[in-house]
């Protein structure tokens, strides 16, 4: 997180469609390895990452503007050479789709906190842990895939009251 740091990205890098209110980037089109996502396109803002859309990239650094709320599915399946990504604010992410950023070095390494877990604005997208798992109260969100391939978990805990009075979405796709 170099503020130092250098990215050019040019818009028509990207397609995307637009709605009434924002625009949805639907796959990044250029070879640059450090990206910034633009915050505004056509004078609208880009408000989410749409699925797939950098699968098959080498991209290695992202940035990710606070007018983005919402990453879709498999947004940076397999893009192993994904180390960093950094949001301009978090909080503004809303949801984060099914296996966003599985299989990238980001998710594998980079992110992992002391429990095993991989959170973003309190929605965990992976867990890497084993055994009993008891999930913090600051987890309001379970993405898609967060224990996909994860046999050697037990169980996994979460407070109920905590996640009704949040409006806590579970979206599990695996099995425990």
């Amino acid at each position: 997180q170099s503020k130092n740091l250098k990215i050019e990205t040019m818009q028509n890098e990207f397609s995307y469609v637009k709605s009434d209110v924002s625009v949805t980037i639907t796959k990044y089109n250029g070879n640059q390895k450090r990206i910034a996502i633009p915050s505004v396109i056509d004078n609208m803002p880009v408000a989410e990452l749409g699925a797939e859309c950098f699968i098959e990239t080498d991209v290695e650094y992202v940035w990710i503007p606070a007018s983005v709320n919402k990453i879709g599915d498999k947004c940076f399946f397999g893009v192993i050479t994904l180390k960093d990504v950094v949001f301009e604010d978090s909080s503004t992410i809303s949801e984060i789709g099914n296996r966003a950023f599985a299989e990238t070095s980001f998710e594998n390494k980079s992110s992992v906190d002391s429990s095993g877990a991989v959170v973003i604005n309190g929605i965990l997208i992976r867990h890497f842990g084993s055994g009993d798992i008891v999930l913090s109260d600051d987890i309001k969100q379970i993405a898609g895939g967060a224990f996909l391939d994860r046999q050697d978990i037990t169980s996994v805990t979460i407070n109920l009251l905590m996640c009704l009075r949040r409006e806590t979405r579970v979206r599990l796709y695996a099995s425990l």
